[in-house]
């Protein structure tokens, strides 16, 4: 096993994961922004991965907008 020693000012990595079924594509991202709101505490995001399932595929442009607020 290989430890990763963080300097001292360093927090560990915070993260979260959402999912949502409604089947429209901008109301399934604020949905599952809505509830990573729930899990992560105030503050600059890093970094956001989304995954859009074919259905949603034609929105991403308008989820792009949305994850960029």
């Amino acid at each position: 096993m290989r430890r990763i020693l963080l300097p001292d000012n360093v927090e560990g990595m915070r993260w979260a994961s959402s999912l949502s079924t409604l089947p429209e594509a901008t109301a399934a991202f604020d949905a599952a922004l809505e509830a990573l709101e729930q899990e992560v505490s105030p503050g600059e995001v890093d970094l956001l991965l989304a995954f859009v399932s074919p259905p949603h595929a034609g929105r991403c442009e308008a989820i792009v907008e949305r994850a960029a607020r």
